[in-house]
């Protein structure tokens, strides 16, 4: 029987040994680098579709539309520079400030709609990324102290279980985590009231009378309300008057878009 010869098992340099091992660092750090740029474009823009890190592009963020000049006290939009609306002149509101990055116009209502009415969750966390990002910025520019608390305006829990949720919470949530502020819900709606969007100012006011109430004492806190869009303020100011009542000292609002008074 003819027997092959065996296979000589001569040893490798030790140039082989440093020639494999630098061939598979270099393999394993395209293999990390091509991980960190899928990583880093793991989103598609929201209005424009185009593969980015953020849900909503740098470029897109240009087309949301910001105030020129606002009202130092309820950031309702004016055409012209003033300190004060004259709403918030004749008559304070119970909060002491609003901050609003954006105008309640195309394409964010329409964004908002998609998320508050269709339930698009990546909508709403592409929203709650702009929010938390432009309060940021906002205090940061400012040098203004963050409060202590944060809360979001409550639904009734008939409307929160018909809606399956509420964005104020979810911006809320997200605000607290971003800015390591403290989370506070122990407000609550007691009175399903009718619907806000057809009512004049005063409707809403009479509309909201004694439908919130505080559980625990907040003597001595500052505290911001988180709610979508502010129109005429008459639910933030109903929450604020509660808050106060309850003993917060300062109440801030933080809303995403502000629209001018119907």
């Amino acid at each position: 029987m003819c027997k092959l010869p065996l296979q000589s098992h001569k040893p490798k340099s030790i140039n082989h040994y440093r020639f494999l091992h630098t061939r598979y660092l270099y393999q394993l750090k395209e293999l990390f680098s091509c991980l960190k740029h899928h990583l880093a474009l793991k989103h598609h823009c929201l209005l424009c579709d185009e593969a980015n890190e953020y849900r909503i592009c740098t470029h897109c963020q240009g087309f949301l539309t910001r105030p020129h000049h606002s009202c130092q006290r309820c950031a309702l939009p004016l055409q012209h520079f003033a300190l004060f609306c004259g709403q918030c002149l004749k008559q304070p509101p119970a909060y002491d400030a609003v901050f609003s990055p954006y105008l309640y116009q195309t394409p964010l209502n329409q964004l908002l709609y998609d998320y508050k009415q269709k339930g698009h969750e990546y909508v709403g966390k592409a929203l709650g990324d702009l929010f938390c990002q432009s309060v940021s910025l906002h205090y940061q520019q400012q040098h203004l102290t963050l409060p202590t608390l944060v809360t979001p305006v409550p639904l009734h829990w008939q409307d929160q279980w018909r809606r399956g949720f509420n964005q104020a919470e979810l911006f809320s949530r997200l605000l607290s985590k971003h800015l390591a502020l403290e989370h506070f819900d122990q407000i609550k709606r007691i009175k399903r009231s009718q619907p806000q969007k057809e009512l004049t100012r005063k409707q809403r006011i009479n509309n909201l009378r004694n439908s919130f109430v505080v559980n625990g004492d907040l003597k001595g806190q500052s505290i911001a309300i988180v709610d979508d869009v502010m129109t005429t303020g008459a639910t933030a100011n109903t929450v604020s008057t509660t808050l106060k009542k309850a003993g917060a000292t300062q109440v801030i609002v933080w809303v995403l878009a502000r629209t001018p008074f119907n």
